[in-house]
């Protein structure tokens, strides 16, 4: 086998954390079937035969990103604490905090969807306009579909987070740790981007969830004891006054971030103690109903055509959780906006202007840029 044939989309040292046997196999749940598989080797979990294309840049740059995170998840686990805040291994972390929600089968799909829907609809406008040639005799161009590759929409998903995750830098982020004897779970979605303040407020075609928006929330458990949480402070209030960085959960608070696993998940869950089996099962009896599939694009019609829109799906938190709080600071209205307009607004065209023509910028060279420079320093002064 080619040594990049087999492309994860989760990387292995996540899946890693979750399993035992010396990080061999892993237990999951597979969740159209309910089927446990109590000893699943990991090598075959979250992963695809040129995943992300053959000789791909997207799959070179993930190794490369891989190494470098999987020494910063081992440092926090081992120390339980954090990188120091606008440091390398910070911005290291933000990012795959980012990947983590773009890197996955399923982020591929939702791209696919839109993408096919653009792709359906050039189709119909060239059919109408008698653009098309004539098809062969017994063709018809009502049966004629273009469809994307899978591959190019794999690397679609991950290239806005390599350098859109920088919207990301002005959350907050604390350790969220569980009941002793509990544990968190993981899925092949691992990255769980919720807005609990703006949940159900907001009608699609448009969305909350995005890297810049104001009440964002990010879920990324990294260990089955440590859970990240992301969050804007002008809006939550996360643990007790005196948990700076660590917060200790109590068993329904557990229970409600492991059942966002559960409705933003692929097809497999994935836990570590057999004695979670049981858990799992419930989360999953409880949970799936909820689960929101794929959302498919909207249109717009149009005097030339239709415009095709889509939202990334609104992930509910299923219950109640009091670690996090609604308690936005005065000023701060709950709507759909920027949390930071200037600094969106300085990244946004430092992208536009500097990431372009197939030019690769290194991650260390995006964040030395005098501009951005000044921009995080200003962003650290303010909080």
């Amino acid at each position: 086998m080619p040594e990049n044939k087999n492309q994860h989309f989760v990387p292995k040292y996540h899946l890693r954390r979750f399993g035992f046997s010396d990080g061999h196999v892993i237990r999951l749940l597979h969740l159209p079937s309910g089927r446990v598989i109590r000893g699943a080797p990991i090598k075959k979990q979250c992963s695809d035969a040129y995943f992300y294309g053959k000789d791909s840049l997207i799959d070179e740059l993930l190794q490369d990103a891989e190494r470098k995170e999987g020494i910063i998840v081992k440092n926090i686990v081992e120390s339980q604490t954090l990188p120091r805040r606008d440091t390398m291994e910070s911005h290291l972390l933000y990012r795959m905090a980012a990947l983590f929600s773009s890197r996955t089968a399923r982020a591929a799909n939702s791209i696919a969807a839109k993408t096919d829907a653009v792709l359906a609809e050039t189709v119909e406008i060239l059919k109408r306009s008698d653009i098309l040639p004539a098809p062969p005799e017994g063709v018809s161009l009502d049966d004629f579909k273009l469809r994307s590759h899978n591959d190019w929409n794999a690397c679609q998903a991950v290239q806005s987070s390599m350098t859109g995750f920088i919207h990301l830098l002005d959350l907050n982020l604390k350790i969220l740790r569980p009941p002793s004897g509990s544990e968190f779970i993981t899925s092949d979605h691992p990255s769980v981007l919720i807005n609990q303040a703006l949940f159900g407020k907001v009608r699609p075609p448009h969305s909350a969830t995005g890297f810049a928006l104001r009440g964002l929330q990010v879920v990324l458990p990294i260990d089955p004891q440590i859970c990240l949480f992301f969050y804007d402070e002008d809006v939550y209030r996360v643990g007790p006054k005196n948990a700076h960085t660590i917060v200790q959960l109590d068993a329904g608070n557990l229970e409600l971030l492991n059942a966002l696993q559960v409705l933003n998940g692929g097809d497999h869950l994935y836990f570590q103690d057999p004695r979670m089996e049981t858990s799992v099962r419930k989360l999953v009896q409880r949970f799936s109903s909820l689960r929101s599939p794929i959302s498919q694009p909207d249109k717009i019609p149009t005097s030339s055509g239709a415009y095709v829109v889509a939202s990334n799906p609104e992930i509910p938190i299923p219950g109640n959780w009091s670690f996090c709080k609604v308690r936005p600071r005065r000023g701060i209205e709950l709507t759909l906006s920027l949390r930071r307009p200037e600094f969106s607004r300085n990244v946004s065209k430092w992208q536009s202007t500097r990431v372009r023509g197939g030019l690769h910028i290194t991650l260390e060279q995006f964040l030395s840029d005098p501009e951005m420079r000044r921009n995080l320093e200003h962003l650290s002064r303010s909080r």
